[in-house]
């Protein structure tokens, strides 16, 4: 989202996303099915989330949290006696279409690549 002040690109937004942080040992392997998502981590299971277009809060939003935690574990039951660790938000550079571009600064090359769309943790390594 600098990218608006560094580069002067109005057309990047943020994307909201809301995951909670589950301890939830038994999970072993990262599912995804209707727009619900589990990824088990070393120390926790990342259970995901939300995707508000150009919606600037940064701070958790309890009816996100209830509202994750139902869909999820209507979705994969197992997650039902898991215990909520912690709530994380993140705000993603979303654009239309993605800059993927070279730009000459003060004689310095810059190379744009974001607004790849929403889909912040689930594409991370």
């Amino acid at each position: 989202l600098g990218s608006r002040k560094l580069a002067g690109d109005r057309e990047v937004l943020p994307i909201r996303g809301q995951v909670l942080q589950v301890k939830a040992p038994w999970i072993k392997t990262a599912m995804y099915a209707d727009d619900v998502y589990i990824i088990p981590g070393q120390n926790y299971v990342t259970v995901g989330g939300t995707r508000q277009y150009n919606d600037w809060n940064t701070e958790p939003e309890p009816h996100d949290t209830a509202r994750i935690w139902d869909r999820a574990v209507a979705t994969f039951p197992c997650l039902a006696q898991a215990q909520i660790l912690d709530v994380k938000v993140g705000l993603r550079p979303h654009r239309r279409y993605p800059r993927i571009e070279m730009e000459d600064v003060k004689g310095k090359s810059v190379f744009h690549n974001y607004g790849h769309c929403s889909w912040g943790i689930m594409s991370s390594p």
